[in-house]
């Protein structure tokens, strides 16, 4: 499943200090990690950590409780695989080879 897609701002955090939605992002919010204020992710994402920030710190109001979260999705997007090319010289030298000898038992054959 893919998560939603959901840009920065959507989190609600004051300070965003590692964005790379959509698999992750911590940032500073006015909340707390549980208790009165919780901070509650967007539908789709859940808090992978929580730390308490202190009051007032990381751009947020003087008094308000500041909390540092990483929020992850809910179901890891998938990730389709690389896009590769094998290496095809083993089957140019059998085919050079099955040419070469095909040249060879027509020029017998005349």
């Amino acid at each position: 499943m893919t998560p939603p897609i959901y840009t920065a701002a959507n989190f609600g955090m004051i300070t965003v200090e590692t964005d790379n939605l959509p698999y992750s992002i911590t940032g500073y919010a006015e909340a707390t990690c549980g208790g009165a204020f919780p901070y509650v992710p967007p539908t789709g994402y859940m808090i992978k950590s929580c730390t308490a920030a202190g009051l007032g710190t990381h751009g947020g109001c003087n008094n308000c409780l500041m909390s540092r979260v990483t929020c992850v999705p809910v179901d890891p997007p998938i990730v389709p695989a690389p896009v590769t090319t094998r290496n095809l010289t083993p089957f140019f030298i059998i085919g050079a080879g099955i040419l070469a000898y095909g040249i060879y038992r027509y020029s017998k054959s005349k």
